[in-house]
């Protein structure tokens, strides 16, 4: 099996990170409830599962955000920096 390399590895703590931050904003017993599971499998989830899970998303690319975050793509940003520029340039010589 292959490792993960030094950049991925990174991701994937940050993903863990990420996932005991909202974690600790919540109860156990809130989670358990909501996913229907015993607080014992949300504990051993947390403790021995989670670095297992983090690995996965980073291996499947994928990321963790917040609900309220917004996804742009390069392109988007790219064309949004150029309009910026575009504008503020012309605000510039008025």
């Amino acid at each position: 099996m292959e490792k993960l390399s030094n950049k991925a590895d990174e991701r994937s703590r940050k993903i863990e990170s990420i996932i005991l931050q909202r974690l600790a904003e919540k109860t156990q017993t809130t989670i358990a409830l909501e996913l229907e599971m015993s607080e014992s499998k949300i504990s051993r989830l947390k403790n021995d599962d989670l670095p297992v899970i983090a690995k996965l998303i980073t291996c499947l690319g994928l990321k963790v955000v917040p609900d309220d975050s917004l996804e742009v793509s390069q392109a988007e940003l790219k064309s949004i920096k150029t309009l910026a520029r575009k504008y503020l340039e012309i605000d510039e010589m008025i």
